[in-house]
């Protein structure tokens, strides 16, 4: 093959050059992933993919910038290896800010606890709180342990308790299964049964008594049914013989003759000749006994006391004792130790409703409870939309732990403080971070200049500058293109190769010798 003059002329003087020259360049390619998940990059002006884990050819495996399948990235070309510097779809933010910002958020993550000045949040857990101080407008719990419980006023619809003293109750209707009470002063008493194991009674008036085993030591009554059968006759005998029941008594082949004194005879029927009495009642309509009161004319009805409790300590619907055992009490309307008692609720003094600001208690069938006043209160109760709400106010609120007691208004100022001093420090590192990145933005805009036609690199004050658009990569000084690269051609003015370097071309490569001259030679491989 002939060679020009000139050529040769030129390539002598390349290889004749002393001045090392770079042997690295900068290229722009897009990410392509495979089915398998491997990676590569394509080179703009190239079809061939270049493999980022295979070492034998040029790789892009050496990587100083992530990138993702079909960004755009720069590919340093340097020493037969493709080193992906940087990702031009997605540019990244300097690695020691980035991991500045993100130790300052760790900081703030690290905090046991958060100090605040009001929190306010429409749903929140807490496995544990403690606190000195809490107003809670509406509280909602399944279940509550109080170890102290200091209420001005309570409404509770449904109280379940295992002791419970109460100085003073006033209620309108009570309902218990088991009353133990020392003393209790009841002034009307309707009981349908009652087990009492002690009774001491000054007096006591009893329609009907049934009793297994009865030790009386003096009995003075005008009626008694007796049942005789576990009696034998000698004892029938003595017993109305000493105690006077009859008089002149006779026991003959089972018959009793003699005066009966001081007896009540209760039957349905009494079969005489002659009924003489110094006054006879009998049982009206309605229930009620009337004396009969004749004067051999005519005859008048006087109502009698038979039928109600009298007695200087029981008297009609009013029961005065110092001990009562109750089984079962129900009562309404009833006051007991300045409480009122209804069908439906169980308050003190006037304070007969949830709403009523009164001092004292109110509790009533439907879960409702107030305690205290206008200003200092705890009130449960139901809302218009029906549902419970709870609201709390006192002057101060207390929380005991074991025997630390905690005040919520100084840990809600502790909390305030720490908040407070977080947040600077997260205010100061957010600035900072801010900064970095406007300083990076900055560097980043006086280098690279992305417009309608594609990428500028070269610095603001430098009349080179290298451009790439979808059609051509070119070197341009003050505006005018110097060189440029397209997919078919490849035009540059000058072309300088290291003399330890050769030039290939296809089968044929310039190489230098070792005393300085130059061949062109057809090679392999």
């Amino acid at each position: 093959m002939a060679l020009s003059h000139e050529l040769i002329s030129q390539f002598a003087k390349i290889v004749k050059d002393n001045k090392k020259q770079s042997a690295e360049s900068t290229v722009y390619g897009t990410i392509i992933t495979d089915g398998n998940g491997n990676k590569y990059v394509k080179l703009d002006g190239s079809d061939q993919l270049t493999p980022l884990t295979d070492n034998e050819r040029p790789s892009a495996d050496s990587t100083t910038a992530s990138a993702n399948d079909g960004e755009r990235v720069s590919v340093l070309i340097k020493n037969h290896t493709a080193t992906i510097t940087g990702n031009v779809s997605s540019p990244s933010v300097r690695s020691d800010d980035f991991k500045n910002l993100d130790d300052q958020v760790t900081d703030i993550k690290k905090f046991d606890i958060v100090i605040a000045e009001r929190v306010q949040a429409n749903e929140g857990y807490i496995k544990s709180l403690q606190a000195d101080k809490a107003s809670i407008g509406d509280l909602t719990a399944a279940t509550a342990r109080i170890t102290e419980l200091e209420a001005t006023k309570a409404s509770i619809e449904e109280l379940n308790a295992a002791k419970a003293e109460i100085t003073d109750l006033k209620t309108t209707k009570l309902d218990t299964n088991v009353a133990n009470a020392t003393y209790a002063t009841i002034k009307n008493l309707e009981a349908t049964n009652a087990t009492i194991n002690n009774l001491g009674a000054t007096y006591a008036t009893i329609e009907k008594l049934n009793a297994t085993n009865a030790e009386i030591q003096s009995l003075g009554t005008k009626y008694a049914n007796i049942d005789f059968s576990n009696i034998g006759m000698a004892a029938v005998e003595k017993l109305f013989a000493d105690s006077g029941i009859i008089d002149n008594l006779v026991i003959s082949e089972g018959h009793i003759t003699g005066k009966l004194v001081g007896v009540t005879i209760v039957g349905d029927l009494i079969e005489g000749n002659t009924v003489k009495a110094d006054k006879l009642v009998v049982l009206g309509e309605d229930g009620l006994y009337y004396k009969l009161n004749t004067n051999g004319v005519t005859t008048t009805a006087e109502q009698t006391e038979y039928n109600s409790l009298n007695g200087s300590i029981i008297t009609a619907k009013t029961v005065t004792a110092e001990k009562v055992n109750v089984d079962d009490l129900v009562a309404f309307d009833a006051t007991i130790g300045g409480f009122n008692i209804s069908d439906r609720s169980i308050y003190s003094d006037v304070k007969a409703s949830i709403n009523n600001t009164t001092r004292g208690v109110y509790l009533d069938t439907d879960g409702q409870v107030s305690f205290g006043d206008a200003n200092d209160y705890i009130r449960y109760f139901k809302g218009p939309d029906g549902k419970y709400q709870l609201e709390i106010s006192a002057n101060s609120i207390s929380m005991k732990s074991g025997d630390d007691s905690i005040s919520l208004d100084t840990t809600i100022s502790n909390l305030k403080n720490e908040i407070s001093t977080a947040q600077s420090a997260a205010d100061e590192g957010i600035s900072n971070a801010n900064n970095d990145i406007s300083t990076l933005s900055k560097m980043i805009s006086k280098y690279f200049t992305f417009d309608g036609d594609g990428l500028t690199i070269g610095s603001s004050n430098s009349s080179v500058k290298l451009v790439l658009d979808n059609n051509q990569i070119k070197f341009t000084q003050d505006g005018d293109a110097e060189s440029y690269w397209t997919p078919d051609d490849f035009i540059i003015g000058n072309i300088k190769v290291e003399v330890s370097k050769r030039a290939q071309f296809g089968n044929f490569a310039f190489i230098p010798r070792s005393d300085g001259s130059l061949m062109f030679l057809k090679v392999s491989n």
